[in-house]
């Protein structure tokens, strides 16, 4: 083959929009030529009614050169011979494929014969739903006349060939279910397998640690260390700490009111003459008076928890752990310890 038609041949075939990956153009003048030859000769079988042997050369010829005047006469015979699926996905590869202009003639008469017989060759098509009782997460595999059925395809209606239809359902654990089903052209069967237990499974053995040295004894597990005890502390000291805490920030909170409360006499003072005071500041006595309650009582609680914090931790670092069991509560003005001692 010369350079000029072996470079014709892989550019016709780069145009037609289905073949020759880049790998292609390295392939040799001998590969090309064979594929030629595999391709005359299937089509001519093809021609013949020998479709057998046309399925098996087209078939290897299509790996090599991928072409419509290839791949439709394999599709039409596989469709004859019962391999529906095959033949159909073949001939609307060449159906769909889009042309240039100046495709050579056998590409465009081949994709013309492709959409006209492919209406017809869809017809042919059956369709199977499997379904496999299980329990969840059971690893199970299918085949369908020996061919693995992707686990996706199971519940839905799979194109299949129009044929006798051999189903098996196993996974480990369980005894495999087996069932036939004779398709029909045009026709959707359903199929459902149950997957039973199989009583004489063999279980997986439990892992053994392999022994160690009988020499060394075995490594104890380490305990992490206790929270140190603090059995010896009264609750005083932890009531007494609250009670301080409260009481201080009971006296802090009073002296900011009592601030306030004063700011606010401060301001009275200047408009009011001999305790009369005008209308319009009335808003202003209000405020004191709040503020100056509201001192009044936190300075009450602040002194009386600042004095019981200071007893109960007295009292709680003299006697220790005695059993003592101390409850501290706090009202809007008041104070309370409860508890046994």
């Amino acid at each position: 083959m010369s350079f000029s038609l072996r470079r014709r041949v892989a550019l016709a075939a780069l145009s037609s929009g289905l073949l020759l990956p880049a790998s292609a153009f390295a392939q040799d003048e001998a590969q090309l030529s064979a594929a030629r030859t595999l391709g005359q000769e299937g089509v001519t079988a093809a021609r013949e009614g020998r479709c057998e042997e046309a399925v098996d050369k087209l078939s290897r010829a299509k790996k090599l050169l991928p072409v419509p005047s290839i791949i439709v006469p394999l599709g039409e015979c596989q469709v004859s011979l019962g391999k529906v699926v095959a033949g159909t996905e073949n001939l609307q590869a060449a159906a769909r494929a889009v042309l240039p202009e100046r495709a050579p003639d056998a590409f465009v008469e081949a994709q013309n014969r492709a959409r006209k017989v492919l209406p017809e060759a869809l017809k042919k098509l059956a369709r199977l739903k499997l379904e496999v009782e299980a329990p969840a997460n059971t690893a199970i595999t299918v085949t369908d006349n020996g061919e693995p059925v992707d686990s996706v395809l199971l519940g839905v209606d799979r194109p299949a060939d129009p044929t006798k239809h051999l189903i098996s359902a196993s996974a480990p654990g369980f005894i495999t279910a087996t069932a036939e089903v004779t398709l029909v052209s045009g026709q959707t069967e359903k199929l459902v397998l149950k997957l039973e237990p199989d009583p004489n499974a063999v279980k997986p053995k439990p892992e053994v640690t392999p022994p160690g040295d009988p020499g060394t004894k075995p490594e104890q597990p380490v305990k992490p260390p206790l929270p140190p005890s603090d059995s010896g502390s009264s609750p005083l000291i932890p009531a007494g700490g609250i009670a301080l805490g409260v009481g201080g920030a009971s006296l802090i909170l009073g002296a900011v009111f009592g601030g306030l409360a004063s700011g606010k006499q401060s301001s009275l003072d200047e408009i009011c003459v001999e305790g009369l005071c005008p209308a319009s500041a009335q808003s202003d006595i209000d405020s004191m008076n709040t503020f100056a309650s509201v001192s009044t009582a936190t300075f009450i609680i602040g002194g009386v928890g600042v004095a019981l914090g200071a007893t109960l931790l007295g009292i709680g670092l003299a006697s220790g752990d005695s059993g003592e069991s101390v409850g501290l509560f706090i009202g809007p003005q008041n104070l309370s310890l409860q508890g046994s001692f």
